[in-house]
Formats: C-alpha cells, structure tokens, sequence
C-alpha cells in the first residue's frame, strides 16, 4: 500500500535540505539533479519502506559530494523501527550505525522525554527548543507536544544527522519543526569538527555554530540542551537562560567537560535553584538536587520552577 505524503511535508524537506548545504558552502557547486533526486509525485506511489529506500538513496547521492567516507555511513538497505509517542506510532529510520545504536529495539524508558512529559515540563508547550537534535527523534515526539500550530526549532550540526532528521520528519508528515543546522557554542563562526572539545560523531566536515542568543527566534515554553560538553559556552554565554525559559532539560556531561579541563561547577552554579526546582533524572527514576550536591558521569539535570 502507498503511503501518502503531504506537499506541505515535501515542501519542508526540500527547504531543510537546501537550507543545511548551503550552510556548508555546498550548495553553490550542487546541481538540482545530483541534490534532489527524489521526486513528490514519484514517492506518493510508493510504500513507506520504498519511500526509506529513494530517499536514503539520495542521501548517498548529496554525502558523496562532500566526503566518500561520510556516504559509506549510510547503509544500502536501510529499515523502518516504529515508536510510541503519546498514543500515537512514530516512524524512525535506521540508516546507520548510530541510530541503530541509539533507537533500534531500545526501550522508551531510554528517553528522557517521557520524565519530561510526566514532569509536566510540556504542559501547554506551544514553542521548544532542542538543541542537540541528532537524528531527529526527540524533536518528533516534541512535534507531537505542541501540535500542529506549534514549533519546534532542532539544532543539529551534522549533515548526515541533519539528512536522517529531515526524511524522519517527511515520513511522519511532520511540517512543524524548523531544522537549524548549526551546533551551539559560543561564536558565530565555521569551525573544524575537532576544535575545543567539540563532539560531533561520524562527521569529516567543517561545522557551523552560532551563540544561542543569536537564535532564539521565539521565547521558547521548554529548552532541550544536550550537547556533549559544549553545554558550557552556551550557559557562560547566556546565564540568564533561566529567565528566557520556565522548563529546561540541562544535559551536564562531567566527562566531556573534565577532557577540557571546565569544571561542570561553572555552569551549574548558573541555576537559580532559590527559584526553580532541579531534578536529576535517571531513566524513569527522579532524584531531587541542591546546590550543594556532587555530579558525576553523564548527567540529565531537568529544572522547573518552584512549585512545579
């Protein structure tokens, strides 16, 4: 059976994807054949898995004009995984070794966005961000929470993260999350992917980054932030990010910050916590934090306000 795909949907895809390459400087030396090889009218005939197959087969197509090792990635058969989100079944496109690793077959208890949701940190979300989108799961089930007259801005420096994000979005008929590809840091600038610490996996490309106070486009009802490290030039850069926003998942990657030789103290010395309530979450389990409190290892740190 076909599986139809919105035009709206379609129109989005292809905008995120011109919009990622020219990020890159790419676009300029990319013709319309070699960057969009899939059509609208062709996918419409075809199932979900045909649909995974074109696609992630013009993924090869734009990878392999940037970097061959980029477009080896990328598997020749690539598979659908499905997930539940909020009563609903999401499609997740497994087209390589990260994101088998990380959403083929894992348990939901594995995302912290349900202790988010159950927190309440969604109530009445109309406008999020999430920064550190990776291939796009997190902001699928951030779509469905705010709905289809709200937004989602996912920021995501990879190109090969960005081009699964992207399809992940048109196979779900997703219209409502805006791709940003640009990792967040503490300039404005095109920077190599082994500068400073930056963590980036499986890319061989030069990155954009852009400080997040250039970016915030809307005053957002939840920040997402997970981004292996580099969540210290964004909190020295806007400490006062709890004033811009009530809910925010604060990822605090101890190790990451200890190879840069930051303690993770400067940044978590930035939580008014005489105002918000913090909250260490560990898969499905809570565990209340003050000031004073010690962590370790990689730690998911969700802040609500007080009474919250």
């Amino acid at each position: 059976m076909s599986h139809k795909i919105g035009l709206s949907a379609y129109r989005q895809y292809v905008h995120s994807i011109k919009l990622a390459y020219r990020a890159l400087n790419l676009a300029p030396t990319v013709s319309p054949e070699a960057l969009f090889i899939t059509h609208y009218d062709r996918l419409q005939e075809l199932s979900t898995s045909e649909q995974l197959i074109i696609l992630t087969s013009a993924i090869k197509a734009r990878l392999s004009l940037i970097n061959v090792n980029l477009c080896s990635q990328i598997y020749d058969l690539p598979r659908l995984s499905t997930m539940s989100m909020l009563n609903s079944s999401a499609y997740v496109p497994i087209v390589n070794d990260e994101g088998r690793d990380w959403y083929e077959n894992r348990p939901l208890a594995n995302y912290d966005f349900l202790v988010e949701s159950y927190l309440g940190m969604h109530d009445g979300a109309g406008v999020i961000y999430d920064i550190g989108g990776h291939q796009g799961v997190w902001a699928l089930y951030y779509s469905t929470v705010v709905g289809e007259h709200g937004r989602v801005y996912t920021f995501e420096p990879s190109i090969v993260n960005v081009e699964i994000a992207a399809m992940s979005f048109l196979l779900n008929n997703r219209t409502n999350v805006v791709i940003v590809p640009f990792g967040i840091g503490d300039t404005n600038a095109t920077v190599r992917v082994d500068e400073n610490g930056l963590l980036i996996a499986g890319v061989e490309h030069n990155v954009n980054i852009i400080r997040l106070d250039h970016a915030f486009f809307e005053r957002p009802d939840f920040v997402k932030i997970d981004i292996e490290g580099y969540e210290y030039e964004l909190m020295k850069c806007l400490p006062d990010i709890f004033e811009f926003c009530d809910n925010i998942h604060l990822e605090i990657h101890v190790p990451h910050l200890d190879r840069r030789g930051i303690d993770y103290r400067e940044i978590y010395r930035l939580i008014p916590f005489d105002k918000v309530r913090v909250r260490l979450a560990r898969y499905t389990n809570t565990t209340e934090l003050g000031p004073d409190d010690t962590l370790e290892d990689y730690c998911t740190v969700l802040i609500t306000p007080r009474g919250g």
